[in-house]
């Protein structure tokens, strides 16, 4: 991925267990604190203490958890009203919220403890920071943005995972606006596929799918989301004649 700013920087288990008692040192100074240990907590019951997540840093997350096997856990408060705070770890939690994972944690319990900023996880805005980041992220930061722009114009949360799809069973949603060139490498990032009924739409990466099918593949790895609706983009989709990646298709500038 290159060099990335420290805010990029994803955290291991190590740097979590090194900050855990700063944490806990921190909240004793104002209220009665208990170490509850580690648990698995569910991602729809959290709630957030920050104004928002940075979409690249998601982007980022979401990657490392599908591909590279990420798994650091979070630091959550049980806090005033038994809601459960996230402290550290917002980016992992609101990954697992997409993925329908059930996310490891350090729990301490405060029972006192009532953040000035707070919503539930699922309801925190995803914001793109000024900084300019390497084409590598910023096309991670791209399918964040989209999952979460279709979220909120449709008032569901996605579904997201990872899955091996046929290139030939995949449908554009738009036209080619060039002829691909760019040369399929094994550290070209997924596409981003949407999946209504048994079908499967390329929202973002049509070039990386055709990069795949000129090189010869005949599967691409791919970040599948759903909303378990019919989107704008399938509509799309069947308006250009619901066209299938081939070589007919990839080859032509539409």
């Amino acid at each position: 991925m290159g060099d990335l700013p420290g805010r990029l920087r994803l955290d291991s288990w190590r740097d979590i267990e090194s900050r855990l008692p700063k944490i806990t040192r921190m909240l004793n100074l104002r209220y009665s604190v208990r170490f509850l240990g580690k648990r698995r907590l569910d991602p729809r019951r959290l709630y957030s203490t920050e104004p928002g997540l940075e979409s690249d840093k998601l982007g980022l997350v979401l990657y490392s958890m599908l591909y590279r096997g990420y798994d650091a856990p979070i630091v959550t408060v049980l806090g005033y009203g038994g809601r459960l705070y996230i402290i550290d770890g917002h980016h992992r939690a609101r990954a697992a919220l997409w993925l329908e994972r059930l996310v490891d944690s350090y729990l301490i319990e405060a029972r006192a403890y009532k953040p000035r900023v707070t919503m539930p996880l699922e309801k925190t805005p995803i914001i793109n920071p000024p900084e300019t980041v390497s084409e590598y992220v910023h096309v991670l930061r791209h399918i964040v943005n989209i999952i979460y722009f279709l979220e909120k114009s449709h008032g569901v949360r996605a579904r997201v995972w990872r899955d091996v799809i046929r290139i030939e069973d995949l449908y554009a949603t738009q036209p080619l606006s060039k002829p691909v060139r760019e040369k399929w490498h094994e550290e070209m990032l997924p596409p981003l596929v949407y999946r209504w009924g048994k079908e499967y739409y390329v929202v973002d990466g049509h070039t990386r799918v055709c990069s795949a099918l000129l090189a010869g593949l005949e599967v691409v790895d791919a970040i599948v989301f759903t909303l378990n609706k019919e989107i704008g983009l399938v509509k799309t989709s069947h308006s250009i004649g619901s066209p299938r990646f081939n070589h007919s298709y990839c080859r032509k500038k539409n």
